[in-house]
């Protein structure tokens, strides 16, 4: 238990150290801003160093993550490794931690090495935490014969300068030589550090050292932070007083210093140091300016939201290299974790990158897979990159803008299924000359294809199916002899994998009560069958930005046939993008998948001087707001009245003239 505390502690005091060098930069920056800016800093500090708990942002200043640096699994490791986000720093940690040489052994060398440093922290904290209670116990007694002089304020004899001592109920102490005309500032100083509870922040600040003794960065911090706080207070006073009192303040500083200091480091006490710097900021003091005081709020807190937060973890593990072992819904979550869009909204089309595997379907090198999602209606792209070199894990790029698809999108799920699932037994079986690799495309609908080499899929194995969802063309690849591999067209396999889970789309005109039963908009030629309410409630909830979701079945009679059928499409709206899927009514059509930014209805004039309605009201789906049903019907109707438009048209309602 010592020793994974041990552990905590080293996470922490790593977090803490970036936080402080955060601190010290953005101190710099400020140096002719107010002290009490750069002052309030040393408290996210302080939180940093004591509290074990983070979260993660995107506008996060430090390069760890809320993940443990340090774990205490480390010691079951052959080879240690260590990721602070610094890869300089982790290029000279991970080569001193010590591998495991004799796996038989009951204790290895990193478990030692966690044995000596906290043997080492506790005996520190022990020693840090005696010098502390010694310095408080001789500071009382020679405080025994101080005289009140008012509310809680001492004179001492035996003190050279005046200090805060107490926790519950703290005292000012004054040196009885102090001469009256001084005494007025020198007590509003100390009174300035009651208030601000400075003698609550300074014993913490004494414990985080105590905690970290062993990092210098915090000593740095614990003189820096006291520094910042007597100055603040120095500037609090002086813009407090009336009349130009610097050089009688820096007086007495010189005075209280020529008399020698009085504490060092006692947690309970704390009193005046850095003459010189003190001097030097008393006698350039300026009351500040509208400007400088806006300036250094914006950037104290734009330091402090970078400080508090930590760096959004990109990365997550991959369990394996083999295709099969891919945990589409894992993988999912990870992206929505890290992105905070839900999995339904992501997409991939088909100009993506490749994968290549070995003949046992195994990745065989670093791996990309692009997928897109909208960001306040602007399409983003990332990538899920698949690391096999370094050391086995997916991480996600930072988004960036991307051209609007206008073409088929598939969802990265389905695509991730399809990959987990593939029947590489079938597909070994149909190569034939046992292939060294395969290269594997996402590939559109309307592709050609080889029709004697296809393979249909589900998570079952092979099956025959009526529609799927995504297409894989795979290239068998043979060795040259050399490091290069080569392949033909005629040998690619197709395969289509389909989700077994998805709701039936086979409905026709006999079973028009089961889409009703599903909740879907039905329609025909004469009208509405069933369902306008749902067509209202999505249009609405689209307008409101809510996501939800709509299944329309539209009833139609083929040209030439005597029976009518039934095409089915689903719309999804999230993340403010519509998914379009289409599913096929005939076994040579192919399922088509779109997505779109706007739904938009509109009042249409008819669009002949014949037409027998009065107007019609339309509901189509478009990536170009400026596109009305005038161009999509333009576009539909004749190629050389304009070009075919963008756009999926959910239904036409025709109004015609009361009788």
């Amino acid at each position: 238990m010592l020793d994974n505390l041990f552990v905590e502690i080293l996470n922490l005091t790593l977090t803490g150290s970036f936080v402080i060098l955060g601190v010290i930069v953005a101190r710099f920056l400020m140096l002719k801003f107010p002290k009490k800016y750069s002052y309030l800093l040393w408290a996210i500090v302080l939180v940093r160093l004591l509290v074990p708990i983070s979260w993660e942002s995107d506008l996060s200043l430090i390069p760890t993550t809320s993940q443990p640096i340090f774990t205490p699994e480390m010691v079951y490791e052959t080879v240690p490794q260590v990721d602070t986000g610094v890869e300089v720093l982790d290029e000279v940690i991970n080569p001193i931690l010590p591998p495991v040489t004799q796996p038989e052994a009951s204790v290895n060398p990193i478990q030692i090495w966690i044995f000596v440093g906290r043997v080492l922290w506790m005996t520190g904290m022990t020693a840090m935490a005696v010098y502390g209670l010694v310095q408080y116990i001789l500071l009382k007694r020679k405080l025994a014969t101080a005289i009140p002089l008012e509310n809680r304020i001492y004179l001492a004899d035996n003190i050279p300068s005046p200090f805060v001592l107490g926790l519950i109920r703290p005292k000012i102490y004054l040196p009885s030589h102090l001469e009256e005309q001084e005494r007025g500032y020198i007590i509003a100083h100390e009174q300035c550090h009651l208030k601000r509870f400075d003698h609550v922040t300074r014993v913490l600040a004494f414990v985080a050292l105590t905690v970290h003794w062993f990092n210098p960065l915090v000593w740095m911090a614990f003189v820096l932070s006291e520094r910042d706080m007597e100055r603040s207070c120095d500037e609090a006073v002086m813009g407090t007083m009336e009349g130009d009192i610097r050089r009688d303040y820096a007086n007495s500083l010189l005075r209280f210093a020529s008399r020698g200091r009085l504490i060092s480091a006692t947690p309970l006490a704390f009193g005046e140091g850095d003459t010189k710097g003190r001097v030097k900021n008393v006698m350039g003091y300026k009351k500040p300016v509208v400007w400088v005081t806006v300036v250094a709020i914006v950037l104290a807190v734009c330091v402090g939201v970078g400080l508090m937060s930590n760096a959004k973890e990109r990365y997550f593990p991959l369990q394996s290299n083999a295709l099969s072992d891919l945990n589409p819904d894992e993988i999912l979550q990870n992206i929505e974790n890290i992105t905070g869009y839900s999995s339904g909204s992501l997409h991939l089309t088909p100009d993506n990158f490749g994968l290549t595997v070995d003949a046992d379907f195994n990745m065989v090198q670093d791996e990309a897979i692009r997928f897109l999602y909208s960001e306040d209606g602007e399409t983003m792209a990332s990538q899920l990159r698949i690391f096999l070199t370094e050391d086995n894990r997916f991480f996600v790029t930072e988004p960036d803008p991307w051209v609007a698809p206008t073409e088929q999108v598939f969802h990265l799920y389905h695509y991730l299924s399809a990959l987990k699932y593939l029947p590489t037994d079938a597909i070994g079986e149909m190569a034939g000359d046992a292939p060294d690799r395969y290269a594997i495309e996402l590939s559109r609908n309307d592709t050609k294809y080889n029709a004697d080499r296809m393979i249909y899929y589900t998570q079952n194995g092979v099956e025959q199916t009526d529609g799927w969802l995504i297409r894989l063309d795979i290239q068998p690849l043979y060795s040259d002899g050399g490091s290069g591999y080569t392949g033909v067209g005629h040998d690619i396999i197709h395969a289509f994998y389909s989700d077994d889970t998805t709701i039936s789309t086979d409905y026709d005109s006999d079973s028009l009560d089961q889409a009703i039963s599903d909740g879907a908009f039905v329609y025909n030629s004469d009208g509405v069958i069933s369902g306008r309410e749902y067509l209202d409630a999505f249009e609405e909830a689209s307008a409101n930005r809510e996501d939800g979701s709509l299944r329309c079945v539209h009833q139609f009679t083929p040209d030439g046939a005597e029976e009518p059928t039934s095409a089915v499409t689903d719309i999804v709206y999230e993340n403010e993008l519509f998914t379009v899927t289409q599913y096929p009514t005939t076994p040579e059509e192919t399922q088509l998948v779109n997505t779109y930014q706007y739904l938009v209805t509109e009042t249409v004039p008819p669009m002949s001087s014949t037409a027998k309605y009065e107007t019609c009201r339309a509901y189509y789906l478009v990536n170009d707001p400026n596109v009305t049903y005038q161009d999509i019907m333009n576009g539909f109707l004749s190629s050389q009245l304009g070009a075919a438009e963008d756009a999926y048209v959910i239904y036409v309602e025709f109004i015609y003239p009361e009788e």
